[in-house]
């Protein structure tokens, strides 16, 4: 669950396209990550909406009904039919072991291009849990919105945050870091991002070219890290339905 919502916040194709529409993308494109920070990815955000509805069903029904019988529902009320089942059909089941403010998880997890924690930071205390949120320990992603992976010996850029000092600099994905503030890149970006205070020069390749780049910091960082945790005071009934939850003790 954790790796899933980490994967939402670091996608910021959440804010170019809903859920919905990279749905519909994904059968012109295929299954692949395509252009990056164009959409969102349908299995990191369809988990997500799929725990929000029962958390959101659960409160609702102050424990009674799940996500488990929206299925239940679903199977019964449609197996048999040869033309399947629409959105509608799941929103009407939902209102039925809920309320109608379920309505409002189809309309911002799914067809906003906007969706953001709030919700979900809410839904998560009906379990005693929230979502706590911490700084990247990697100087390179919390300073510059940048992501590497090393690759025999080689650093090379995997993500780059829109709007970051990284993206600015004009650093790209897939360019190749050589050396940063002087200092040859061995695995140790983080550190040697740190040398030189309020920026970082870096020598890259790019598209096989060599290039010089400094990065210069903002006030904002980046690549912030995501957990879900318990609260240590919930209220008995939050631990009640943790419980019935997630099948452990609280």
């Amino acid at each position: 669950m954790n790796q899933r919502i980490q994967k939402h916040k670091d996608n910021y194709g959440r804010f170019k396209s809903s859920v919905a529409e990279s749905s519909f993308d994904t059968w012109l494109d295929g299954y692949v990550p395509g252009v990056p920070a164009r959409k969102t990815s349908i299995y990191d955000e369809g988990s997500l909406v799929a725990l929000m509805l029962d958390l959101y069903i659960r409160r609702a029904s102050k424990g009674k009904n799940s996500l488990d019988d929206l299925y239940v529902h679903l199977f019964h009320d449609f197996s048999s039919n040869e033309n399947g089942y629409r959105e509608s059909d799941i929103l009407r089941l939902a209102i039925s072991l809920s309320n109608k403010g379920v309505e409002e998880i189809f309309n911002q997890a799914i067809h906003a291009r906007k969706f953001d924690e709030v919700l979900l930071q809410e839904l998560l205390h009906v379990v005693g849990c929230w979502l706590s949120t911490s700084p990247s320990k990697k100087a390179h992603e919390q300073l510059y919105g940048l992501r590497v992976i090393v690759e025999g010996g080689i650093t090379k850029v995997a993500t780059v945050l829109p709007g970051s000092p990284a993206e600015i600099a004009g650093i790209a994905k897939d360019d190749e870091i050589s050396s940063c503030n002087g200092w040859k890149v061995e695995g140790n970006l983080s550190e040697l991002c740190v040398l030189k205070d309020g920026s970082a020069k870096m020598t890259i390749f790019s598209l096989k070219k060599e290039k010089q780049v400094t990065l210069e910091r903002s006030s904002q960082t980046w690549f912030a890290t995501l957990q879900v945790v318990k609260i240590e005071d919930a209220d008995p009934f939050a631990r009640e339905l943790f419980t019935a939850w997630t099948n452990l003790d609280w």
